[in-house]
């Protein structure tokens, strides 16, 4: 995904204010893809690495440098958001999207949308929250800090000489105030109601702002967080760190809400000078293109996909012999899965653009040597074409992921090892990548470097960790090799 701005780079290259439709403002860690004013999208940008950096001070991480840029595309209506994503609901402001195919978010580009709950700004950056929290914690952390954080940060507001966070939002404060409240047993283990993942999410928004907030309780939250990670009850932890007597708590926490005098975070600044941003137009037959060839990209339907892939040959042959759109074609009919089409396009474009990374794994995955059944000669083929990706963009995690994949099971070289580990440190976010990462290592009895990858997994708010793995979390914290394999054995049905 994030070689798109590499062949948009070499292909168009423009002088002077940017005037096109769809324009690309890449940032030290975001890439933002909108159809909008380059003014416009320089402030856009611009806050962005400002509240990157407000993350980077709150929490004292910061992202390494290797890591990808996160791709995010800005459209201008609901009819974009559902080319990506055809099941998007009416109300959908926006979503994030870790998979092993690309991590991206996608947002209306107005902001604020229909809603008057909560704007897709807020969306964007909630989604933000969650995806440097998986990149820059070796913790795992709880469901309700995951969304909590998130929900804490994601009001915050910029100008020069100052920033605000911790606000509330419309939509939690409904939720605090008129829906029944989870108990705090429910709400710390991630028990989530059918119906109640509102109020969930508003119940972890308070919990965390409490816990930033009172004085005394920072290093309590801590301490908890230090005891989770070494394996100890997500409820006997908090009783130990932080109040054995969880209904008198539950009751400070509520009182907190009901004074009505919430604090929040106002810190003065010096005026800083703008981020570094540059800005590119994407050509005309990206206007129809570019979205198709994103969500061809990612995990979908195929009836989702053949529609996106007609809408990519009707929109080339509307610009024959332009290089953009045939290389976008190229990789779409790739990713579309008619791989007897894509192979002749890929090599053609292959010969103009030899080391291109993101045109060699498109073409490497056409021999599906990551298949049980896939023969020597594929397998070989592959692995000599993702040697060469590897050699032109070493720090690309989809890469190391593929080349990975060719190998079968657990029993792994050693290089592979570390390729794989390479690959999810770069790319925590992708769950099929941590899931192949975590096991791998658990394997190798790696188990911190396990237990680092498979976090993310278990403490998915969205989805329950199967019980088989969190056999294994517990016993790769107290590095049990037996238990380890046992474990290990347990899912391998299921996996």
């Amino acid at each position: 995904m994030g070689r798109l701005l590499a062949l948009v780079l070499f292909l168009w290259v423009s002088a002077g204010p940017v005037q096109a439709r769809w324009l690309v403002a890449e940032t030290a860690h975001f890439r933002i893809y909108s159809e909008t004013s380059e003014a416009r999208l320089r402030v856009q940008a611009d806050e962005l690495e400002d509240f990157h950096a407000l993350l980077v001070l709150v929490t004292g991480r910061e992202t390494p440098p290797q890591a990808p840029k996160l791709d995010i595309y800005m459209v201008g209506g609901r009819s974009g958001l559902r080319i990506i994503d055809p099941d998007a609901s009416p109300d959908t402001l926006g979503f994030y999207r870790p998979t092993d195919a690309g991590i991206i978010a996608v947002g209306l580009r107005n902001g604020v949308g229909d809603s008057d709950w909560m704007s897709g700004r807020e969306v964007l950056l909630h989604e933000y929250a969650h995806h440097f929290m998986f990149a820059n914690s070796a913790l795992a952390m709880p469901k309700w800090y995951v969304e909590g954080f998130a929900e804490y940060m994601a009001t915050a507001r910029f100008w020069p000489e100052k920033i605000e966070y911790g606000l509330a939002n419309t939509s939690r404060a409904y939720s605090l105030g008129n829906e029944l409240a989870l108990p705090m047993e429910a709400l710390l283990r991630g028990d989530v109601r059918a119906g109640a993942r509102g109020v969930f999410y508003a119940q972890s928004w308070m919990l965390t702002h409490y816990l930033f907030r009172t004085p005394g309780m920072t290093e309590k939250l801590r301490d908890y967080l230090r005891r989770l990670a070494q394996g100890e009850d997500a409820v006997t932890a908090f009783q130990a760190a932080v109040d054995p007597d969880l209904k008198g708590f539950a009751r400070k926490v509520e009182r907190y809400w009901q004074d009505g005098k919430i604090p929040f975070v106002r810190m003065t600044r010096k005026p800083r000078p703008p981020a570094a941003v540059t800005v590119t137009a994407l050509p005309p037959p990206a206007d129809d293109m570019l979205l198709p060839l994103v969500s061809l990209q990612l995990p979908q339907s195929k009836e989702t996909d053949a529609a996106n892939l007609a809408r990519l040959r009707a929109a080339a042959a509307k610009f024959p012999g332009d290089a953009w759109a045939a290389r976008v074609l190229a990789v779409g009919t790739a990713a579309g899965g008619e791989d007897a089409v894509a192979a002749p396009l890929l090599d053609a474009q292959l010969t103009l653009t030899p080391d291109d990374p993101w045109l060699l794994r498109w073409r490497a995955a056409m021999f599906r040597a990551n298949r049980p059944d896939a023969s020597a000669a594929a397998v070989r083929l592959a692995r000599t074409l993702l040697v060469r990706a590897f050699k032109a963009a070493p720090n690309d995690w989809q890469v190391l992921s593929a080349y990975a994949a060719t190998f079968q099971g657990l029993n792994v070289p050693k290089s592979v090892v570390d390729v794989l580990d390479t690959a999810n440190l770069l790319a925590p976010q992708a769950p099929g990548l941590a899931f192949r990462a975590g096991l791998v290592l658990a394997h190798a009895g790696r188990h911190e470097d396990a237990a680092r990858a498979l976090g993310p997994l278990v403490n998915n708010p969205h989805r329950e960790a199967p019980e088989w793995m969190l056999r294994l979390m517990a016993a790769l914290r107290t590095k049990d090799d037996a238990a380890v394999k046992a474990a290990i054995a347990a899912g391998g049905e299921r996996r």
